[in-house]
This record gives structure tokens, C-alpha cells and sequence, in this order.
């Protein structure tokens, strides 16, 4: 836990609010990759941050882990930003909340992990 608190602590930008990133923050550094290495460091970095804390708890409560043995950044990244582009309707919200929904569905695993992000359930 206090290496995600670093790791996070390290990329992201100081005075944010409860959620440090929205989907339509995350979307954007994904975007725009190629030419800014801060941007890539944000998206990938906070991806592999939210999936490891993702796959720590997953582990707990099952015994197992959720994303394959493997899985590279550049593989979780492109599950996220598909997820992201598929539901733009959702970028407003909290990107720990996306990134979680989009491995779990990207990768078969348990949906009861998933966070509801349906405001009419």
C-alpha cells in the first residue's frame, strides 16, 4: 500500500481532489503518447498502479489473480483505452473506478468486483 501511495504520490499533479484522476484525464494522456513522455508516464503508470492494487485485493478475496500471467502495460493499456473509448459517457468518472471495470471485463474476470457505474441502479 505505501508503494501505490508513493507511485501515485510521484505521478500525479499536487492539490487534486478525492479522485486524482477522471476518465477524461486518463483518456487524454493515453492519446497523446508519442510525443510527450510525461503523458506516458501518467497513463501507463497509473494503470499498472490501480492494476496492482486491483490484483492484490482480487487475490485476497479469491485466491487467485484476475489478469493473466503475461499481461504486459502495453496489453493493459490498450484494454483500458478501448474500455474508455467504447463509454464516453463515463470519462467523467473516476479513473480507478474505469480502469478496474475495463481489466476485469477485458480479461473474463469475476463482474461482482466491478464497481456499479450505472447512476439508475
Amino acid at each position: 500500500m505505501k508503494k501505490l501511495i508513493l507511485l501515485l504520490a510521484l505521478i500525479l499533479p499536487v492539490g487534486s481532489q478525492a479522485y486524482f484522476f477522471s476518465g477524461n484525464l486518463l483518456s487524454e494522456n493515453c492519446s497523446d503518447t508519442q510525443d510527450n513522455p510525461y503523458k506516458v508516464g501518467n497513463c501507463t503508470g497509473y494503470i499498472l498502479a490501480v492494476a496492482d492494487f486491483m490484483e492484490r485485493d482480487y487475490n485476497r478475496r479469491f485466491g487467485t489473480n484476475c489478469l493473466p500471467s503475461g499481461i504486459g502495460s502495453k496489453q493493459m493499456e490498450k484494454v483500458v483505452v478501448k474500455y474508455l473509448d467504447d463509454n464516453p459517457a463515463k470519462l467523467h468518472l473516476p479513473a480507478i473506478f474505469l480502469i478496474t471495470n475495463a481489466l476485469i471485463e477485458g480479461f473474463g474476470c469475476d463482474e461482482s468486483e466491478a464497481y456499479n457505474l450505472d447512476p439508475t441502479e
